[in-house]
């Protein structure tokens, strides 16, 4: 298969201030990117998983942070999925059959959704609350996106899901779209997951992350 790394060329320290025992604001200071986030916090749910806070940005709108690291934002989240979804796509040599490992923010299922020669989207989420929460409050996808009969959410340990689903038919496109590393996301980077995924894609098939 073929891999695309897309490299994020601004690499910034985002700074969380909560104020107060019950936080009803956040300020979100990224010093080297020269951005400030600043705005209410809409919703805060504690899953199993991971802290997830629904913030009104008065910049970037609303914007959805996972344990106080900033996610998606409504003003630019686009510039992200796109880049992720759209190239491997259309360099795929016969895109049947997509997986997002991650993504529960859907913004790359919503981008995968619109080529019609996808006969089967998944998404493997290991949080279901995020999506969750991004369909009852995220603005930059459609609250009936996941009708759209080819696509099939599976929340777990996204490889195991990968591994069980390529013994249906192989993935030709596979979308990474998690977060860095860290405790839930160390096994989803290293050699022998990328073995497991390039065992389970046809040949053609393109692998897109971000580095």
């Amino acid at each position: 298969f073929e891999l695309i790394a897309w490299l994020e060329a601004t690499q910034y320290h985002v700074q969380t201030i909560h104020r107060g025992q019950n936080p009803t604001h956040s300020d979100f200071v990224c010093s080297n990117a020269g951005l400030h986030y600043r705005g209410p916090v809409l919703h805060t749910h504690q899953s199993p998983f991971q802290r997830i806070d629904v913030i009104d940005s008065d910049r970037y709108g609303r914007s959805l942070k996972l344990d106080g690291i900033l996610m998606s934002t409504e003003k630019d989240e686009f510039m992200y999925h796109e880049a992720m979804v759209h190239a491997p796509i259309l360099l795929a040599q016969q895109p049947r059959r997509l997986m997002v490992i991650g993504g529960g923010d859907l913004g790359s299922i919503r981008e995968a959704s619109n080529h019609p020669q996808l006969q089967r989207i998944d998404l493997a989420e290991l949080d279901q609350a995020v999506t969750d929460l991004t369909l009852e409050w995220g603005t930059w996808v459609s609250k009936d996106l996941l009708n759209d009969p080819r696509i099939r959410c599976t929340y777990g340990d996204g490889l195991k899901t990968f591994q069980a689903y390529s013994q249906e038919d192989l993935y030709d496109v596979v979308i990474l779209d998690f977060t860095d590393p860290g405790v839930m996301t160390n096994h989803l980077y290293g050699v022998n997951g990328l073995q497991l995924l390039q065992d389970g894609m046809s040949k053609g098939g393109v692998l897109s992350c971000h580095l």
